[in-house]
């Protein structure tokens, strides 16, 4: 008797997360791993790369790999995997930026470089100089300005 309660426990708790996975939006299911402080991959196009979830907002999420920050564009990414399921607590959920552009944005009053990468797999390596409403001006290493379009940029990448 117990062991069919048990069971019939367990269903009605696999069905309650199904459920509640049906309703949840991408950023809401990333936040999860946020705070649990998942290893994911985020793969677009041929460039994939791994770290820990660090920040999940609006169409952003932020990712610490071993030798960079990398700020992913939501709507640009292929698939996004977790690979370890961390058993310890993630980061607690600042409040940081609105959304990807806001996070650019952000680069652009700090001065860092940055390494904008698009869906295509173009890499352009400067400091942005302006966000406009759908293009990025980066300034690039070489003292030109770029002008990339804001929806084909994937990853944003800072060295640490």
């Amino acid at each position: 008797m117990k062991a069919e309660v048990r069971r019939e426990m367990e269903e009605a708790e696999a069905q309650s997360r199904t459920l509640a996975a049906r309703g949840s939006t991408l950023v809401e299911a990333l936040a999860v791993s946020v705070q649990r402080g998942d290893m994911v991959s985020v793969v677009a196009g041929a460039g994939q790369f791994t770290g820990l979830a660090k920040y999940a907002r609006g169409d952003l999420l932020s990712i610490e790999g071993q030798a960079a920050l990398i700020e992913c564009n939501l709507a640009a990414v292929d698939e996004i995997v977790v690979d370890t399921r961390a058993a310890r607590p993630g980061s607690s959920v600042v409040h940081e930026a609105e959304s990807f552009a806001a996070r650019l944005g952000l680069i652009e009053l700090s001065a860092e470089q940055v390494e904008l990468v698009s869906i295509g797999g173009t890499k352009v390596r400067g400091s942005i100089t302006a966000v406009g409403r759908d293009h990025v001006v980066i300034q690039t290493v070489s003292g030109h300005d770029s002008y990339v379009s804001l929806a084909r940029i994937v990853f944003a990448v800072r060295p640490t």
